[in-house]
Parts: C-alpha cells; sequence; structure tokens
C-alpha cells in the first residue's frame, strides 16, 4: 500500500490549505496510499518531522509549501533514500518555477503520486545547466571550494534571496552544500 507523509506549511504564499489538504486525502484513496500530515508551526518543525519520518518510514514525503519549507525538508532527507515530493504553495515557489513543476497544486500533486516521474531528474538537470556536477563523490579528492562556487554562480545569477520569504542567501546555501561535504 505504500504510506506518504506530506508536510503542509499552513501560512506560505498567504493560501488557505484546505482544498490542498481535501485533494491529498481524494489522491490517497485513488492510489490506495496511506498518508500522514504533519502543519509546520515554525517551532521545532525540523525535531519532530525528522521524529516522524523515523517512526513512519514513509515511502515519499512530500512538502506542500514555499522554498522554505521545501528546504527545511530536503535538508532532513539529505542522507535518506525517501524521495521528496514537492507541491508548490508558497508565493513565489523560485525552486519549483525552476524544477517546472507545476504551479497548479492539483497538477503537482498528482505527480507525486506517479512512480515513473523523476523530479530528481530535472534537478540533476537544473545543476548541470549551472555548470556543477550533482555527484559529490566526483568532488571528494577536490572538494574544497565547491559549496563557495555554487554561492558564487547564484550571485552571479542575481540570486540574493531565494525562497519565499527571501530568506534563503548564497551564504545559506553554501551552508547547506558544506553539510553535505
Amino acid at each position: 500500500m505504500g504510506h506518504y507523509l506530506f508536510i503542509v506549511n499552513p501560512i506560505s504564499g498567504n493560501k488557505d490549505k484546505t482544498q490542498l489538504v481535501g485533494r491529498i486525502a481524494q489522491l490517497c484513496f485513488k492510489y490506495k496510499k496511506e498518508y500522514s500530515l504533519f502543519y509546520t508551526k515554525g517551532k521545532n518543525d525540523e525535531s519532530v518531522i525528522l521524529n516522524n519520518i523515523k517512526l513512519l518510514q514513509p515511502d515519499r514525503v512530500i512538502a506542500c509549501g514555499g522554498d522554505g519549507t521545501i528546504n527545511l525538508v530536503a535538508k532532513l532527507l539529505i542522507n535518506s533514500t525517501i524521495p521528496l515530493g514537492i507541491v508548490p504553495a508558497g508565493s513565489a515557489n523560485g525552486l519549483a518555477v525552476e524544477l517546472k513543476i507545476p504551479a497548479d497544486y492539483e497538477q503537482a500533486l498528482e505527480l507525486c503520486f506517479i512512480d515513473k516521474y523523476k523530479p530528481i531528474e530535472k534537478t540533476v538537470a537544473f545543476f548541470h545547466e549551472l555548470g556543477i556536477d550533482t555527484k559529490l563523490s566526483d568532488y571528494t579528492k577536490n572538494y574544497e571550494g565547491t559549496a563557495e562556487e555554487i554561492a558564487k554562480r547564484f550571485k552571479n545569477r542575481g540570486w540574493l534571496g531565494l525562497g519565499e520569504h527571501q530568506s534563503l542567501s548564497p551564504d545559506k546555501v553554501e551552508e547547506i552544500v558544506k553539510m553535505a561535504y
């Protein structure tokens, strides 16, 4: 049957999430998936989500929110084999736009249930367009400076504040990449 964990940011994009949550229930019924919902609160979200992932051992974790929500969930899945689904529900949804994930939440949700859909391939293609290799193992002998180079390329593109609140700076991106060393 499978279990999906949905992380929903109820205030992202200043949009009501009632219809989104209803559609989640419909699709889980349609695709015969058990599911759990976690609503972010802004406090202790990281530890509570991580505990839910460990407890539930979901087949997928689906972030429903803006770039900040996606960043939060993606960081928690870095050393995991659990796929990340993205449902853009923020104000700008910059990452989803770059990955060409549909802005319509119903279309984006549907993609999270299709096994053939490989969102990671779009992420890899996006980083390759930036001239960045996607396998850290390719950098193991000479990885120093990789995070700085990525931050520099973000700055060169004018991406000085990413995310729904423009709070994901190139310096924070650099920090995240360094965590993956």
